[in-house]
């Protein structure tokens, strides 16, 4: 269990297909296309675990803004 500070939460998102790229970073689920806008979205259990994260009708996007005020997403296997 991971817990983010909620502030910086914009939006949870049912988990949709990501566009894949060729990358060095494992952890790195994909883009997400939000508006025309490409969003990262990383999966935090390859980061942290070293697993995917398990798709299901529970997975979500959470979409964070970060100190940046860029948008990044962390796939979730829950959200309670």
């Amino acid at each position: 269990r991971f817990a983010i500070e909620s502030a910086s939460i914009q939006r949870i998102i049912p988990s949709v297909l990501l566009n894949q790229i060729p990358t060095d970073a494992p952890y790195l689920a994909g883009i997400l296309n939000l508006h025309g806008k490409g969003i990262p979205v990383v999966d935090f259990c390859r980061l942290i675990e070293g697993r995917a994260a398990k798709q299901s009708l529970n997975t979500r996007i959470v979409l964070l803004k970060t100190f940046s005020d860029k948008m990044i997403g962390i796939l979730a296997e829950r959200v309670d």
